[in-house]
């Protein structure tokens, strides 16, 4: 019946506050993340500062949180970001905890080589990361890439993350 394809869910898109719910494992998780995967320097003081409420707590972290199913084009991904937006305000004018001043998004994306060239050692062939490019497996999330300012990029092997996984052990 028709009422049943209003009921259809082609993703997901919602934010989760990240100082509201820092006791959380699965929070924990994602800051231990971020924290072991940022490099080294200026940028992994300021994101650490964010991630454990540095600045007062007057504005917080937002985790956002945006998948849709295979296959369903990313059309749909503007009106459920303005969606969001709405039900942020809503929430905010009842007294709700999301006075965001930062969000936080984990794209997946890969880098595309151009064809490897010689290498150095043993003639083996090489990829040129020099040339890279950036391919976002969510065309949405390039423009949030472009619209960060902070940003950082991780490898992930065939297995994933492993939030267990010890630098130090190399």
């Amino acid at each position: 019946d028709d009422d049943d394809d209003d009921d259809n869910l082609f993703g997901l898109t919602t934010v989760i506050n990240m100082q509201t719910h820092q006791d959380k494992d699965c929070v924990k998780d994602i800051v231990k993340l971020i924290e072991s995967k940022c490099p080294d320097g200026e940028l992994w003081y300021k994101i650490g500062d964010l991630l454990r409420g540095g600045g007062g707590g007057a504005r917080d972290v937002g985790l956002l949180v945006s998948e849709r199913f295979l296959n369903i084009p990313p059309q749909i991904a503007l009106p459920s970001y303005k969606n969001l937006m709405e039900d942020i305000d809503e929430v905010k004018a009842k007294g709700a905890p999301f006075q965001f001043g930062h969000f936080l998004v984990i794209c997946k994306c890969y880098q595309q080589c151009q064809a490897p060239q010689k290498g150095k050692k043993k003639g083996r062939k090489v990829p040129n990361f020099e040339t890279a490019e950036t391919v976002f497996c969510n065309a949405e999330e390039e423009i949030l890439a472009k619209m960060a300012t902070m940003s950082f990029s991780f490898a992930v092997g065939s297995g994933g993350v492993d939030l267990d996984d010890d630098d130090d052990d190399d």
